[in-house]
């Protein structure tokens, strides 16, 4: 892949497995933001200013 790709999962999300992400960002050797709080697959919402951070560090690149 050409382009830049950032992840961004919540460890305890119980609607979808961040298993398969992380073994992605390993494969495309790509930025990934793991989000360790308890709000599983809302967890952007949670951490809105961690998530905006980090999206905006990422695309400053």
């Amino acid at each position: 892949m050409k382009t830049k790709i950032f992840i961004i999962i919540a460890e305890r999300d119980h609607v979808v497995n961040p298993i398969y992400s992380k073994e992605l960002s390993k494969v495309l050797d790509c930025d990934i933001l793991e989000l360790k709080g308890d709000c599983g697959h809302v967890a952007t919402f949670c951490d809105v200013e961690l998530v905006k951070k980090a999206v905006s560090d990422f695309l400053k690149k």
